[in-house]
């Protein structure tokens, strides 16, 4: 058996990789070694590069935190900030941060079928000054499906006449001073939400410009069940209890959106409608020309979105833009906004793995053309485990799912003696099979997820579609059909 410098190495230190590392060293084969890869020089991921104002998570954190780790505090929403440190201290508990090698950006990853292992190609240092070598039996992708490096590119008729600041979110500039300005925020998803409501107090005035809404719902930080959990239960259980309350709430939530849309959609409306100022309408601003959940709901925190447009500070615009001239953005309908700095909150690019070239026996690897097996291998590619997330519950949930399947395969082809797994699909059987999507929401950014991403089919080889069904398949569910081991 070929010598490699680790036995499974992780890449990235956000949650999927952190999540992956306290995983494999509790129940994982203790013998074998592992190493975490790093592009950037911090833990967090995500939430160590999104610094723009608000930054907040889009689902609830008691799912969102590890299930290792219980969020220490009782607020349902966890700003940036508070996620990137408390991501911190749970690397730190469990010896998980003295894996990390930072600075650290896989570029390529070949299969040698002979030696049996992984050559991974490493840009190394703060400013990828030089490039290293590593081999490594097993790899686990802690990168999750977005292009971290290029946001997604959304034309803007004439933004290039604007003498103003430009900002994606993506790449918000820490010393940027946005006080007494008009700001313009393009967007109408989870960043929009959270930007307008944070800056609207500082700046002179910010507009949302929309070209179609999104379902709105305010969500109290601290609701009434939490408080009651906390209040008679020792902490632990009460995390434990609230926890599988959220995940089922949710759950539930999307399933009577899918048999009695017009109802939620009342229900919605009735909400904004009490929260809105007479200035602002819920028809066309609030109302989205598609059912509940065919696009995920955001969340608004204690109504502060609402809060803001009552406050005269923030106000929204539904419409589609004409042209950007030098310090204005003229619409469709003839409207003129004036700005001093624009935010694209557009949506961010897919990207499957990071970037990273994969190749076996210096072949290149077309990711689209093959199908995922438990939503954590791909087709005829020997032991590599990626994340799919759920599209009904927070990453985190999709993260461990994943975990468990890298765990359960890479001790079954350990105790039986081998070195490496791979699903096998024949060619018969993938044309034939029916192809199903990993994500189906219709949010503008997936129009292209069947460019990046692996494809969805049936059986082993059919999409995780909740996190109750999809936990028992990882932790007890078939490991054996339709996977060689060499």
């Amino acid at each position: 058996m070929s010598k490699v410098d680790f036995e499974l190495t992780i890449v990235g230190a956000g949650v999927a990789g952190i999540n992956a590392a306290y995983r494999f060293q509790t129940e994982g084969p203790k013998s074998m070694s592992f190493t975490i890869l790093e592009g950037r020089d911090s833990i967090g991921g995500t939430w160590d590069l999104f610094r723009y104002p608000g930054i907040r998570s889009d689902s609830d954190i008691f799912t969102f935190g590890f299930q290792w780790n219980a969020w220490e505090k009782q607020e349902t929403i966890a700003m940036g900030p508070e996620i990137r440190d408390y991501m911190r201290r749970s690397a730190a508990m469990h010896g998980i941060d003295k894996h990390i090698q930072f600075n650290q950006k896989v570029t390529a990853a070949n299969w040698n079928s002979k030696a049996q292992y992984w050559e991974l190609t490493i840009q190394s240092g703060k400013y990828e000054e030089s490039v290293r070598n590593l081999t490594t039996r097993f790899i686990y992708l802690g990168t999750g499906y977005y292009n971290y490096q290029e946001p997604r590119q959304t034309t803007v008729p004439g933004i290039e006449n604007f003498k103003g600041k430009v900002i994606h979110p993506q790449f918000w500039p820490e010393d940027y001073d946005y006080r007494r300005k008009d700001m313009v925020v393009i967007g109408s998803g989870a960043t929009a939400i959270t930007i307008v409501p944070a800056v609207a107090d500082k700046v002179k005035h910010v507009t949302m410009l929309q070209r179609s809404p999104t379902y709105v719902m305010p969500l109290p930080n601290r609701g009434l069940m939490v408080r009651f959990l906390f209040g008679i239960f020792p902490r632990r259980m009460a995390y434990w209890i609230n926890r599988w309350i959220w995940i089922i709430q949710v759950y539930a939530l999307i399933q009577i959106c899918g048999v009695a849309p017009r109802l939620v959609r009342w229900m919605v409306r009735r909400e904004n409608e009490r929260l809105l100022p007479p200035t602002v309408s819920w028809n066309p601003h609030f109302n989205p020309k598609y059912n509940p959940w065919e696009q995920r709901m955001c969340a608004s925190m204690d109504g502060d979105l609402f809060a803001a447009l009552r406050s005269g500070k923030a106000s929204v615009l539904t419409d589609t833009i004409d042209s950007v001239g030098e310090q204005s953005i003229r619409l469709t309908s003839g409207h003129e906004v004036h700005a001093d700095v624009i935010v694209t909150a557009t949506g961010l690019q897919l990207l499957f793995g990071g970037g990273i070239r994969f190749t076996k026996d210096g072949k290149d690897v077309t990711v689209p053309n093959r199908f995922l097996w438990r939503s954590g291998m791909l087709q005829d590619i020997p032991n590599l485990f990626f994340t799919i997330g759920f599209e009904n519950a927070s990453w985190t949930l999709g993260c461990d799912c994943a975990a468990y399947v890298m765990i359960r395969v890479i001790k079954q082809v350990k105790g039986s003696g081998y070195q490496s797994a791979h699903p096998y699909l024949e060619e018969e059987r993938a044309a034939s099979m029916p192809q199903k999507q990993h994500l189906t929401l219709k949010a503008t950014y997936l129009n292209g997820v069947q460019e990046q991403l692996p494809k969805g089919g049936t059986g082993v080889w059919a999409p995780r579609d909740n996190y109750m069904t999809g936990l028992l398949q990882a932790k007890y569910g078939d490991i054996t059909t339709d996977l060689i081991m060499e």
